[in-house]
């Protein structure tokens, strides 16, 4: 195998090509990872404030339903308060069960799959150096 010192000006030409549109690919295989990887996340807090938010909800509506029957409300009130209750109960559940939560192991997979094509593309653009650095000579 012939080195690049050893190649043609048109071999170093068409390499130095090829691997700048491979280069230019990865670039933006590395943004849309990193974009998806940064939506996740960020979705991912989302909901879980959203959730955080309805077990606050969740507690208040227990508390005031609580506080309904010690103080002997009429029945339409507790029943009414205790259908909000269950109401909100199953929100949470349904909340927590569907929501595509990311494990710290997946984040991370996901973080090393983006530094492994950042060094791909490292790799391509020194090689396109040390073919400029050829052809100049």
């Amino acid at each position: 195998m012939k080195t690049l010192e050893q190649m043609t000006n048109e071999q170093l030409t068409y390499l130095k090509q090829k691997w700048s549109a491979e280069a230019k690919e990865l670039d933006r295989d590395i943004v849309r990872s990193e974009v998806r990887l940064t939506s996740r996340l960020s979705r991912q807090e989302m909901d879980q404030s959203e959730i955080d938010a309805l077990k606050v909800d969740l507690a208040n509506a227990e508390s005031l339903l609580t506080h309904l029957v010690n103080t002997s409300a009429p029945q339409e009130m507790i029943d009414k308060q205790r259908a909000l209750v269950d109401k909100i109960m199953i929100e949470v559940e349904t909340e927590s069960k569907g929501r595509n939560v990311l494990t710290d192991e997946e984040a991370y997979l996901q973080q090393v799959g983006i530094d492994e094509l950042k060094l791909q593309k490292q790799y391509r653009e020194d090689k396109i150096t040390e073919i400029d650095t050829i052809l100049a000579a």
